[in-house]
């Protein structure tokens, strides 16, 4: 069975004292049912919304929830869902991007989670350590001057704990 922490700290939270009675039930639910995964994306349908949390104006909740909660022809996207979740460590970082790479590539394309790029260096001429995020594995181009050591590829969690900094900064 899933098990969910929900902080506390939820009921303070002025953007969450603003929503409707509805849209609070839906964010609610939206962070604690049986599909949502470690990485925040999962398939939902409407009718199954309504039955779960009796909301009577569906539309008008999800509204209310942009941008924290966002959906898309029956599919759910809850941005912050690891810091929600209360779960941290590696083998969760890896379990979340094996969940992410089962997402269909539209789906991650709508969303905007879908092959991130991110090139890294001071000016084009002067690339000290170029690096990439694809696919949320930070991969080195250049090797390290000490040594001979080739091309090499840190944890995914740690091109996924960039990205989501990066959100964090963005405000999504």
């Amino acid at each position: 069975m899933k098990t969910r922490i929900v902080h506390t700290r939820v009921w303070r939270d002025v953007w969450y004292q603003k929503l409707s009675r509805d849209a609070r039930e839906l964010f609610l639910f939206c962070i604690t049912n049986p599909y949502i995964n470690l990485c925040g994306v999962y398939e939902l349908n409407d009718d199954e919304v309504i039955l779960y949390t009796k909301i009577e104006n569906l539309a008008r909740a999800k509204k209310e929830l942009r941008p924290k909660v966002l959906f898309h022809k029956g599919w759910v996207y809850v941005p912050n869902a690891s810091e929600l979740s209360g779960y941290q460590g590696s083998k969760n970082a890896v379990a979340r991007q094996h969940e992410l790479e089962e997402i269909p590539y539209p789906i991650r394309r709508v969303f905007h989670i879908a092959d991130t790029l991110s090139i890294e260096y001071q000016t084009p001429n002067d690339r000290p350590n170029k690096s990439e995020i694809i696919n949320y594995k930070l991969i080195n181009q250049k090797p390290e001057t000490k040594g001979n050591s080739t091309d090499s590829v840190v944890s995914p969690s740690a091109g996924f704990s960039k990205i989501t900094d990066r959100r964090k900064e963005l405000g999504i």
